[in-house]
């Protein structure tokens, strides 16, 4: 074997032996390095343990427990052992007064609203009672303008056709002719223009007609105070009045009646 082949064999092995050092030493260092972080993982634990007494036995290791156990077990130990602190105390005392203090406000809060309620349920009670009352008080107002409307109106109409006769009478019979004239008048006007139209009447005109109304219904003294210059139409008012009599009202006391006539 010459020179040249011991030193490629030298060689090789030499790489070789270097390739197995490379491997080997990166595990080496991994397995110290985990072991040593175990060794401090349970040297911390055995040692973050604070509150234990001096006179109290340490506790042993066991064998096929974790740190995590032995440090829940050393706790469980220690815990029966403290006390609540002071500060802590007074904190549970003040809640509960503080609860009952909340509750305490709460109940004038309540009776604020109920009240309210009152106060709104009678505010609405009250406008309802006004506004029916302001209704009621508006329809005896418009009940009166038209009662005193009215009686002007046929105060107007007496006077028109009665004049001074009216000073004349008795109190019975201005009673009714202010009471039932107008009802009277509009009978006899309905019946005066069916009777027109029945007796093929033709013409216009308007005139007043005089009667005594008698308390039985019945009329007497019948006559044409005002003509229409129609003979026709004064004899056909006069026969309407005749057929219209039974529904006018009926007096006290004989009372006369004046009912103007007219057809346009």
């Amino acid at each position: 074997m010459n020179s040249q082949t011991k030193n490629y064999i030298i060689g090789a092995l030499a790489s070789f032996i270097i390739n197995i050092a490379l491997i080997l030493l990166p595990l080496y260092i991994l397995t110290n390095l985990r072991d040593y972080k175990i060794a401090s993982t349970e040297h911390k634990t055995t040692l973050d343990i604070k509150n234990f007494k001096i006179d109290e036995e340490p506790v042993m290791p066991q064998k096929n427990e974790g740190a995590s156990q032995r440090q829940e077990k050393a706790i469980a130990k220690q815990q029966p052992n403290q006390t609540p602190k002071e500060s802590q105390r007074p904190q549970k005392s003040d809640e509960i007064i503080s609860q009952k203090t909340a509750k305490t406000k709460t109940k004038p809060e309540n009776t604020q609203t109920d009240a309210n309620k009152t106060t709104k349920e009678t505010q609405t009670a009250s406008q309802a009672e006004n506004k029916k009352t302001g209704s009621t008080l508006l329809s005896a107002i418009n009940t009166e303008f038209k009662a005193k409307r009215e009686s002007r109106s046929r105060n107007g109409l007496l006077k028109k056709y009665y004049g001074d006769e009216l000073d004349k009478m008795s109190a019975d019979e201005e009673d009714f002719l202010e009471k039932n004239f107008s009802k009277i008048v509009a009978l006899g006007q309905i019946q005066y223009e069916k009777q027109i139209y029945m007796n093929n009447v033709r013409g216009t005109g308007d005139g007043v007609l005089e009667f005594y109304l008698l308390p039985n219904g019945d009329t007497e003294g019948m006559k044409i105070t005002t003509t229409s210059y129609n003979t026709r139409l004064d004899k056909t008012a006069m026969e309407a009045t005749e057929l219209a009599k039974k529904d006018f009202p009926r007096p006290k006391v004989k009372t006369k009646i004046k009912i103007p006539f007219y057809i346009h």
